[in-house]
């Protein structure tokens, strides 16, 4: 027993390194979720404007329809998620939630680098298509001998 607390206590410095990773952490996922409410807020307001559109008759365009369906479902979204700020020491289960429904999230909320990740993916599958192509056009042209 002695043992862990002399272990503890030689690595002081590691702890404050720890603690000040952690403060900056914890610092920046505050601003995450501030930005993404404030980015939320406006969503809401510009498509209620939409909204008052729409029912006096007017047509929406395609971008202004695909705001108005991205909104709505980041309202619905918004439902579960607010559960986790509303009741007491849950927001402590979020991130195991957050993997096991990588959606829950609003689309504000969403980190700019994960969905660079999942462009680039996607950019990766298509190239492989297009590769996988380009090799069956190859071996056509050898068999037929065109050009």
């Amino acid at each position: 027993m002695a043992f862990w607390f002399v272990d503890c206590c030689c690595y002081r410095e590691d702890w404050a390194k720890k603690l000040v990773h952690w403060k900056g952490e914890f610092v920046s996922t505050l601003q995450h979720y501030w930005l993404g409410s404030k980015l939320l807020w406006a969503d809401v307001r510009i498509s209620s404007r939409l909204l008052l559109k729409l029912a006096g008759g007017k047509s929406l365009s395609r971008r202004e329809r695909q705001q108005l369906t991205r909104t709505t479902a980041d309202i619905f979204r918004l439902v579960p998620f607010a559960v986790f700020i509303i009741v007491p020491f849950m927001e402590f289960l979020l991130p195991v939630f957050l993997k096991l429904f990588p959606n829950m999230l609003p689309s504000t909320f969403q980190d700019k680098m994960k969905e660079q990740v999942i462009n680039y993916q996607e950019f990766l599958g298509r190239m492989l298509l297009v590769h996988h192509f380009y090799f069956i056009l190859k071996s056509y042209q050898i068999r037929e001998n065109i050009f």
